[in-house]
């Protein structure tokens, strides 16, 4: 392959076999840093900077943030069919299992404490998963002072203030924009 030469994309099948390894073995919101361990870090096919765009698109529009962020990335690697094969392989075992998992709850009722013990313990382990996320999403945000202060902004706003993130969003993206802008075209 020659240097001028795009990498070939990859196959719908190779995105669905990643899409349904991460379905089978991440949960909640870890799942996010499941993909992004994928895509970004083991198969390359984003870079940090898309990776994180999907992410914000993935939090922002309606829908589940995994669904959402493998539709992005899908789409970004083959179209609408590969937004197609990467939410059905990211969705199809979790839906499988909460059905088995709410036949089983709804079955054995009068185990719900131990039942109950262990989604503690799953809870920890995805915040952990979530942490560890947003560590490795925040060290090119917060290199900038201006990235710091968005940042900060929008923890305020949403964090301490309660408010809607989409009229945060919708606040700060204006001034965001202004600001890369503006440093772009500062010498």
């Amino acid at each position: 392959m020659s240097v001028t030469e795009a990498p070939k994309p990859p196959s719908l099948s190779a995105i669905f076999k990643v899409f349904l390894a991460i379905g089978l073995t991440a949960f909640g919101g870890g799942a996010s840093a499941h993909i992004h361990d994928a895509v970004v870090h083991r198969k390359r096919w984003l870079d940090e900077k898309r990776f994180l765009e999907g992410m914000t698109v993935a939090r922002i529009v309606p829908g589940t943030n995994v669904s959402n962020l493998a539709a992005f990335v899908g789409a970004i690697l083959a179209g609408y069919r590969g937004a197609l094969v990467a939410v059905l392989g990211v969705v199809v075992p979790g839906l499988i299992a909460v059905l088995l998992l709410a036949v089983a709850y709804a079955r054995f009722a009068e185990h719900s404490r131990y039942i109950q013990l262990g989604l503690h313990g799953l809870t920890a382990g995805a915040v952990g998963i979530m942490a560890s996320l947003v560590a490795t999403a925040a060290k090119p945000v917060l290199r900038s002072p201006a990235g710091m202060l968005f940042a900060l902004a929008a923890f305020v706003g949403v964090g301490v203030f309660e408010l809607n993130m989409l009229l945060v969003l919708v606040v700060l993206l204006p001034l965001t924009s202004y600001v890369a802008r503006k440093s772009e075209t500062t010498p």
